[in-house]
């Protein structure tokens, strides 16, 4: 909720966007792990997440590239889905009103494959689930309240703080002997998700009121106090669209890499059957 403003201040709605690509995120996520339990009885011995696609090192390198993407659709057990779930719902709808349906997508599937190439280099270990491309959306969040912290003042230091002891929690679970947590893979979705926040996150300032364009403001308040608005300063356009191709292009090179050195010294990368 906004708050109130004080004397000598004013206040501003911010161009927030409409919000349903989350909600088809989370239908997708929800539909294959429907299909899980359906078919789970017919799978007999062998460990179902490996047949949807779970990461494995192995089955990647032998060719599988389809596993890089896969596993941030598939969920080893009802309680993670349901976290990661209930996850995607807070922060996928802030991070979509904020940043856009578009770039939403472009965070969500990039932090995921940051998530899964870290996890590549650093655990042998099979992997799922949404939790790299959560936290992407998580420290996009971050990058937004820092980047507009003097816009947003109190608010914006109040939410980070929050957002640095929820990580603090999240760390402290995934060190807890036992968890099962791929902590390789949160890290690499959260360093893909600030990187890519800093290249086409928005950067708001305020001025005055120009033509109304396709985006409404549909915050809080809809009271402009003043003849003044908060604008993105830093649009989607065909340069940062350019960005997000050499970004992702990165990321394949850094799995490539990990492909190549598998086959060329199989004995000195995690997973990789010698």
């Amino acid at each position: 909720e906004a708050p109130r403003p004080q004397p000598g201040q004013r206040s501003i709605p911010l161009p927030l966007h409409r919000v349903w690509v989350t909600y088809a995120l989370l239908a997708a996520v929800g539909v294959v792990f429907l299909a899980q339990l359906v078919v789970a009885p017919f799978e007999g011995d062998v460990d179902p997440i490996i047949n949807w696609g779970a990461k494995v090192n192995d089955l990647i390198v032998a060719g599988q590239l389809w596993r890089l993407v896969t596993p941030i659709f598939i969920h080893a057990s009802l309680t993670h889905f349901l976290f990661n779930a209930y996850a995607l719902f807070v922060f996928g709808r802030t991070i979509e009103a904020t940043y856009g349906a578009l770039r939403l997508l472009v965070l969500f599937f990039f932090a995921g494959l940051g998530g899964t190439v870290a996890s590549l280099w650093l655990n042998a270990s099979p992997s799922v689930g949404a939790s790299g491309a959560i936290f992407g959306l998580f420290a996009a969040e971050a990058v937004l309240l820092w980047r507009n912290r003097r816009l947003l003042g109190k608010v914006a230091n109040r939410q980070l703080q929050e957002l640095l002891i929820l990580a603090g929690v999240n760390l402290f679970i995934a060190l807890v002997p036992g968890s099962r947590i791929d902590l390789s893979g949160h890290i690499g979705g959260t360093l893909a998700g600030a990187l890519m926040a800093f290249w086409i996150g928005p950067i708001w300032q305020v001025g005055p009121i120009q033509q109304v364009g396709p985006i409404q403001p549909v915050g809080p308040s809809e009271v402009v106090f003043g003849q003044l608005e908060a604008r993105d300063t830093q649009p989607f356009s065909l340069l940062r669209a350019l960005g997000v191709a050499v970004l992702y292009g990165g990321l394949l090179v850094i799995a490539g890499a990990y492909i190549a050195l598998a086959w060329l010294q199989p004995n000195a990368l995690p997973g990789i059957l010698g």
